[in-house]
């Protein structure tokens, strides 16, 4: 039996639908229905967003104003359709629903949060800011000459204070891991004290004044810091250095056309060279924003999951680095 209508709701003969519109019907369909692993073509705006932990030491509102005024900007000179309004997702289940339903089509997280997304929804082109010349952070640890702290080791009964950005769990993740090669437990467990500060200035200066007895920031803040005081060179060194690690970037879901990622992440990468891009860069505090190689991902993966590992007992992690020693 035919399941064909006969007739419309107001009593009148339904029209006779011709199969050869049905090819065009697919294809529209096709064009609004994209799903993870399918390209399609992008006929809505782009939609952006950030995940909770990339700004949580960050001025939220001022952030997302300056996002907004670039993508109107980008939108109104390039025609590029993006979505002026940028989403705030809190935890992995939201980001991972948003990504799977095609709500979202981008989104800057950080790298614990990558690692941990069910396979095949995200992938290239990957970008994060570039600080210091670098897409990639070395951790730190800092502590006082004349202090306590002369190693890792020494961090029980310490007085610690964290540099709490979007990527502090990282670098907490692999301090966890070079004291658990130590036989030791987690900072948290053995630190007299972990205190988390958004001020990069502030955790720095806090073992400088003798309220921390060590401090772990991105090595370029304490570079920073020495650079503009050459009294916290003087009195402070490096006690172990992380490796090179992408602890954050954006990265596109699973299914945008290629030819929309290539120009949006062409767009995003000269944010650099217009007023309201330079807005939105100085946000991330960074330079510019640089490229993400899937290599370098995939790398900065294996070294984090092996931190975690580590840091659980599971695994040994790679040894630190060795700052300069203290006598």
């Amino acid at each position: 039996m035919s399941s064909t209508p006969t007739h419309r709701r107001d009593g009148q003969p339904a029209p006779r639908v011709r199969f050869k519109a049905l090819p065009a019907l697919a294809a529209l369909l096709g064009l609004v229905a994209g799903t993870a692993g399918t390209a399609v073509p992008q006929q809505r705006p782009f939609r952006l967003a950030l995940a909770r932990s990339v700004v949580q030491s960050q001025n939220e509102t001022d952030m997302l104003a300056a996002m907004k005024v670039w993508a109107e900007t980008l939108v109104r000179e390039s025609g590029l359709a993006v979505e002026p309004h940028v989403s705030v997702l809190a935890g992995m289940e939201n980001m991972v629903a948003a990504i799977r339903d095609g709500r979202i089509d981008g989104v800057t997280l950080s790298l614990s949060e990558y690692a941990a997304f069910p396979e095949g929804l995200l992938g290239g082109p990957f970008i994060r800011p570039l600080v210091a010349s670098s897409v990639e952070v070395e951790f730190v640890l800092v502590a006082a000459r004349n202090g306590p702290v002369k190693g890792i080791r020494d961090l029980a009964n310490a007085r610690v204070t964290v540099h709490d950005i979007e990527n502090s769990d990282v670098g907490l993740t692999w301090l966890d891991a070079q004291l658990a090669v130590l036989g030791m437990g987690r900072l948290r467990a053995i630190a007299t004290s972990v205190e988390l500060t958004p001020k990069a200035s502030a955790a720095v200066l806090n073992v400088f004044f003798g309220k921390a007895d060590a401090c772990l920031v991105r090595r370029s803040v304490f570079a920073s810091a020495v650079e503009l005081n050459p009294q916290v060179g003087a009195r402070m060194a490096e006690v172990a250095v992380s490796e090179s690690i992408a602890p954050s970037f954006l990265s596109f879901r699973a299914g945008v056309a290629d030819t929309i990622k290539g120009r949006l992440s062409q767009e995003i990468l000269r944010l650099h060279e217009s007023t309201v891009g330079q807005q939105v860069v100085r946000m991330f505090k960074a330079d510019r924003m640089g490229p993400l190689t899937a290599e370098e991902v995939e790398r900065s993966v294996r070294m984090f999951n092996g931190w975690v590992q580590a840091a659980e007992g599971a695994a040994p992690p790679t040894s630190a680095r060795e700052g300069e020693r203290i006598p």
